[in-house]
């Protein structure tokens, strides 16, 4: 089964690194530089998992993942998986501030490519597509 990710990230060299990776593993990809164009994709097309970065310019990664809940809820739409990547680490009450924004997962980068997919096939459910 071939998932539709979409990557958001603001720093181009990242988002082109990650897209690379995951259309080799055979993967639909979308690309957003800003959380902004990451919504309008996600407006106008079927979309299983988001992976955004946290710190962006204009709309960081919390806001985006709180837009989309809200966006699936009102759309009466399953919830996208939604990871969200972060080069500083945790931070305190991660758990609590994923959970009211419908956050998935967060990781650490740099996240190898494969490692990722095992994580996205484990929170979609198992369901093989590697």
């Amino acid at each position: 089964m071939k998932l539709n990710i979409l990557l958001i990230d603001d720093l181009k060299p990242l988002l082109t690194l990650m897209e690379r990776g995951l259309k080799k593993l055979g993967q639909n990809l979308f690309t957003a530089e800003s959380g902004l164009q990451g919504l309008e994709i996600f407006e106008n097309t079927h979309i299983d998992v988001i992976i955004s970065d946290i710190e962006m310019t204009g709309m960081d990664g919390w806001e985006v993942a709180r837009r989309i809940t809200e966006s699936s809820a009102r759309r009466r739409i399953p919830k996208p998986v939604f990871i969200l990547l972060t080069g500083w680490g945790s931070e305190p009450l991660i758990a609590e501030k994923a959970l009211a924004h419908g956050v998935d997962k967060i990781l650490t980068k740099p996240v190898e490519i494969r490692k990722l997919l095992e994580i996205v096939q484990e929170l979609i459910g198992g369901k093989p597509f590697l």
